[in-house]
Parts: structure tokens; sequence; C-alpha cells
């Protein structure tokens, strides 16, 4: 009965402990994965926006330069004005992110408006390229200004965008670490908690073993005491039986035969 109750008692805390340690993994993979979910919507959206927005930037200033140098034929004219409309997809995109760490260097409706005199200051004039190459080179210049601090403004989101993705990877890596930690926590209190059931275990047939030994000494010199009895009793009786047979025989009507017969 007690083994039977020592080992569903071990039983119990093992399967106790592999269910806390399923419970607590369980949990963490929970948490590790909403991570990722949450790099996607905020931290690598900011990155990769950003880079796009850099990357429209640069590409507006090489077709700007295009029309300073060549002149606005059909070709330039048309690649020029995709580059703008991806140049305010790019601030669109900008504008559905959480605009908290933006906020420190340029609100994006600012930087919808700087695109926009931009546009507006160099579209017009490249009607005077022919007809008025001062005035298109004097407005060319002004304009490119501009979209130079469109630039500056666009590497300056680029950066911050890296940086917050390189935030969100390490975060990542913390809470790996972290994770690797609890889990190795959790399984060190199993193989402590299998160890103490093991020791009593070993302990508990330790003394039943030793209760057993004392009670095989026991029952050994309870046998022992009856056999060194016995043998002690059976010489002397005899030696008293013929002694009192002896007088019977001497003393026929002795005042003692009642007590010798007896």
């Amino acid at each position: 009965g007690m083994m039977l109750r020592n080992l569903v008692a071990a039983m119990s805390g093992v399967l106790l402990a592999s269910a806390s340690f399923g419970l607590v993994g369980l949990g963490i993979t929970a948490r590790i994965k909403t991570l990722p979910e949450r790099m996607v919507q905020y931290d690598i959206e900011v990155s990769d926006r950003s880079d796009n927005f850099l990357v429209v930037v640069l590409e507006m200033r090489h077709y700007h330069r295009n029309l300073f140098f060549a002149g606005p034929t059909s070709r330039a004219v048309a690649e020029f004005e995709g580059a703008h409309q991806r140049l305010q997809a790019a601030i669109d995109d900008l504008e559905q992110l959480p605009m908290r760490d933006f906020s420190a260097l340029l609100r994006v409706e600012e930087l919808r408006t700087r695109a926009d005199r931009y546009y507006q200051r160099f579209q017009p004039a490249l009607a005077l390229y022919t007809p008025d190459p001062p005035a298109f080179e004097t407005a060319s210049r002004a304009s490119l200004q501009m979209l130079t601090e469109l630039e500056r403004v666009a590497l300056a989101l680029d950066r911050l965008g890296e940086e917050r993705e390189t935030a969100s990877i390490q975060s990542v890596e913390e809470e790996l670490r972290h994770a690797q930690w609890v889990l190795l926590a959790v399984l060190e209190s199993i193989i402590l908690e299998g160890i103490g059931l093991a020791y009593r275990e070993v302990h508990s047939a330790q003394e039943r073993q030793l209760a057993a030994t004392k009670l095989a000494t026991a029952l050994q010199l309870k046998t022992d005491f009856i056999a060194d009895a016995s043998h002690e009793l059976r010489t002397p009786l005899p030696v008293l039986r013929a002694n009192a047979e002896v007088a019977l025989t001497l003393e026929h009507n002795s005042a003692h035969n009642e007590f010798l017969e007896e």
C-alpha cells in the first residue's frame, strides 16, 4: 500500500511538472510569435516605406537632371511624371503609419506640401526650356534645391526606419534569450523534482528493507531462543523423572509417594 502511494505521488509530481513545462513553453511560443507580427505592423513597415520614399526621391533627382541636360523629350517627361506619381504614393504610404517617431523630423503633411511645391515650381518651367533657357535654368536650380531638402528628410527617415528595425530584431533576440532561460529554469525544476522523488523513493525503500531486516532478525532470535530453551529443558526433566521413579521403587509406602507419582 505504501509503495503504491509513493508511486502514485511520484507519477503525479512528474506529470504536474511536465504540464507546467508545457504551459510555460506554450506561453513563450505565443509571445515570441506575436513579436514578428508587431514588427511587420510597425517597425519593418517604417523601414520599408522610408526606404521606398528615399528611392523615389532619388529617382526624381535623376529624371530632373535628365530634363535639365537633355531637354523635355516626351520620354523624359513621361519618366518624370511617373516618378512624381510614385512620390505621391510613397507619401501616402508614410501617412498610413503612426508618426510618433516621425514628428521630430517632419510632419507628413509638410512633406507632401514640399513635394507639391517642388513639382509646381519645376513642371511649368519645362515649357521655358527652348524659348527662355536662363529662366528654365533658374527655375530648375531653385526646384532642385527643394528636391535636395526632400532628399535630406528622406535620408533621416530611412535612418530612423533602420534604427527601428534593428531595435525590433534586438528585442526578438532578447525575448528568445529570456525564453531560453525560462525553459532552462523550468527544466531544472523538473529535474530537481525527479531527483527529489527518486531520493524519497530510495529512502523509503531503504527504510522498508531495514524494517524487514529487523523483523527477520527478531524472528531468528525467537527461533533460537525456543530451540535453546527446549534443549535446556529436555535434559533435566528426564533426570527428575528417573529420580522420582527410583524413589517410588525404594519407598513403596512413603508419605511422599503421591507427590513423586505426580
